[in-house]
Parts: structure tokens; sequence; C-alpha cells
């Protein structure tokens, strides 16, 4: 049977919903992850789209990171450089989806915006760790005011961070990520938990 395809903004012909075949690999043009079922795409153009979360991105974003103005989502940067450093990760990016508020020059990878608002993972910290978009507001006031550093790679915070405050525990929310990606824990408490994060506004595609 012929899927009747959809048009997203950001490419100029048809994307069609495809099945991965074994052995097949593909990046997501969005979030430049890779691509698993289910997808939408155009083969001729070798251009694919996960279909949860980055075909269904609204084109507004409302972000608690930015609540000054919406971030607008675009399949390439805008700025003269054709790249742009994201606000959440600290990396740059010229590939990709980004959310972006010309206005301000603030800038998130598409896949840093959907980061949960709550992590707990028992082998990490014995408390829900709560994503912190301000450096400056996980100081500890008993030495002067200094930055906590991030407990795994133990350097100052350059970025978000998940932080319990009772604890004074912070880590960068990229060490955290990074550490545990792929990693798999399927019984009892030792399961990684999260809560939602980020609220979006609504748009179509």
């Amino acid at each position: 049977m012929r899927h009747k395809g959809k048009q997203h903004f950001s490419h100029e012909h048809m994307l069609i919903p495809i099945e991965l075949d074994e052995g097949e690999e593909f990046k997501c043009k969005a979030c430049e992850m890779p691509i698993d079922d289910p997808f939408y795409g155009c083969p001729p153009c070798k251009y694919f789209l996960h279909a949860i979360i980055c075909y269904d991105a609204p084109r507004s974003t409302v972000h608690p990171s930015h609540p000054s103005h919406p971030l607008a989502l675009t399949p390439m940067p805008t700025y003269p450089s054709r790249s742009f450093t994201c606000n959440a990760c600290g990396s740059d990016g010229n590939k990709g989806f980004s959310l972006s508020c010309a206005h301000c020059e603030f800038d998130l990878h598409l896949h840093c915006a959907e980061l949960p608002g709550t992590f707990f993972y028992e082998r990490e910290h014995a408390h829900d760790l709560k994503l912190v978009f301000e450096p400056s507001l996980c100081r500890d006031k008993t030495t002067n005011d200094r930055n906590i550093p991030c407990y795994i790679c133990n350097e100052d915070q350059i970025s978000w961070l998940y932080y319990c405050e009772e604890c004074k525990y912070v880590v960068h929310m990229k060490c955290l990520y990074s550490k545990y990606d792929g990693k798999k824990e399927t019984n009892g408490s030792d399961v990684a938990s999260v809560e939602a994060g980020p609220t979006h506004g609504d748009d179509e595609n």
C-alpha cells in the first residue's frame, strides 16, 4: 500500500512514513540523533525526521529558560556565520533544527529544549535532581558564593545543570546524559526516571 506523503515546512518534497529495515542507519535532520521507528522521510534526498518530537515540533515554543520571547523553530541557523552556540549545552551547532530568539540571540538544540525538568537515578544521587537554567543560582553560601563544581567533570558551571539543593550536588546536564547514554536499567528502583520538562506553544507544521 502506498503511503500518502505529508508536507513539512523544512523540506521542499513530501515526507512519507518509513519503516527502518534491519541494518539500515539514518540520522534525523532535526536532532542529528540516530533514526528509529517511527519516522518520516524523503528517500531521494536522504532527508529523515523522527515522527515524535522532531516532525511534530511546533513552529513556535514558549520555553521556561527564555520566558521573555517565544522561540522560533528553524531548520538551519539564520546567522551570517551559519552556526549558533546552544545556550543549554554550550556546544556549537551548524546542522539540525534549533529553537531561536533572533532578538536576543538565544538558541537551543531541539533535543536540549526537550530535557526533562526532573531527573532521578539512584546510582547517581539519592534525591531528585532539578534542571537549572542559570548556574549562578547554584552557589555555595558557605564558601563565599563560589560556584559548586560539577560532580562528574569537576569543572565550573558553564551550562544548564541538574541540582540537588539539599546536598549542594551539581552535575552539568551534558555530563549527566553523556555518562548514561545508551545504558538501560530494567528493574526495581535502579531505573532512571524523568518528569515532564518544558511546555510548548501550539502551532502547525
